[in-house]
């Protein structure tokens, strides 16, 4: 009898050790699910954009501009895990890590603002790799589909006046995602850089930093955020255009123009601290210049002329000798 039950005993301390104290071990996906409603993101009407409490969102110093588009993100990681800051470059994310970015128009009409959901995108970190995915939002917007292909979606967008605009909206391929994604021949994210998060944000009532803010969480590890770089938001006209032309060409363009990216073989570095102490950038300004009023860069995910952006550029560029 006594045997029998030291027996047990061991079988259960095996299974525990082996699927942890929940009794299950989470499974590490590896492709993504056909329904974004399978990853639990959102809860009652998903026009609302009101998600569960399994993901948290989290802000960025600068956007990447995607037609006015706006952006909804969040990150979700496993329960007893933590996000770690390496250096001022992306964090350190824990295997099943999801990273979820929906955009989105507000229009307005009778004094009623409406979004209608565009896109969703994924990054799910499995053991040897992230995965990379684009659901598309349905008619109905109840779900969102995972679409391989690229397309065009007709929507109205409100701009700063208040008017209600029409555009077509490109919604990205696999093919586009891998083509900014893709960094020392491995799929990475591009925005959830420690120096990106480094920033205050509104939590509840109180202004805090977004980095403090998470380790009240229990997401992040400890860290103090001054001893980290905090990327300037390019849209502050009280910066030195200097710093507003370093953020915009970092977040629209370094993630292809790096010596680790695909754009690496036009030589140019457009990382936040080599954006501004770039010889090639002197030598091809005015290149450069033609390259974004042409609409030619960014390259994918736009279709409308980024004007406060390409001003913010032509200023930098005229400092330039």
């Amino acid at each position: 009898m006594i045997k029998t039950k030291i027996r047990v005993l061991i079988l259960l301390a095996c299974f525990i050790l082996f699927n942890g104290f929940s009794g299950t071990r989470e499974n590490i996906p590896t492709t993504l699910l056909p329904k974004l409603s399978e990853y639990n993101v959102y809860k009652g009407n998903t026009r609302n954009l009101t998600h569960t409490e399994d993901y948290t969102p989290y802000e960025v110093a600068s956007a990447l501009f995607s037609d006015y588009a706006l952006k909804q993100r969040l990150i979700k990681i496993p329960a007893g895990t933590q996000l770690k800051a390496v250096d001022n470059s992306l964090l350190d994310f824990p295997i099943g890590t999801i990273i979820v970015k929906t955009f989105y128009y507000q229009t307005s009409d009778a004094d009623k603002t409406t979004n209608k959901l565009l896109e969703t995108r994924l990054l799910v970190k499995t053991k040897n790799q992230w995965l990379a995915g684009t659901y598309k939002w349905n008619k109905n917007q109840n779900e969102a589909i995972l679409s391989e292909k690229g397309s065009r979606v007709e929507a109205l967008w409100q701009n700063e006046q208040g008017v209600n605009t029409e555009i077509k909206y490109t919604i990205p391929s696999a093919k586009d995602c891998k083509t900014c994604h893709f960094s020392n021949d491995a799929l990475m994210p591009i925005g959830p850089k420690t120096r990106n998060l480094n920033i205050a944000i509104k939590a509840g009532k109180k202004q805090i930093n977004q980095l403090k803010h998470w380790q009240q969480l229990g997401l992040l590890a400890n860290l103090e955020p001054k001893n980290f770089t905090s990327t300037p938001n390019y849209e502050n006209n009280k910066l030195s255009i200097s710093k507003r032309a370093a953020a915009y060409l970092d977040i629209n363009c370094a993630h292809c123009h790096n010596p680790l990216g695909t754009g690496a073989k036009k030589n140019y570095d457009f990382s936040y601290e080599k954006a501004t102490n770039n010889a090639l950038i002197i030598a091809d300004k005015a290149k450069i210049e033609k390259e974004f009023e042409k609409q030619k860069m960014p390259k994918i995910g736009t279709n409308i002329l980024h004007k406060e952006g390409l001003e913010i550029l032509k200023s930098y560029l005229a400092t330039l000798p």
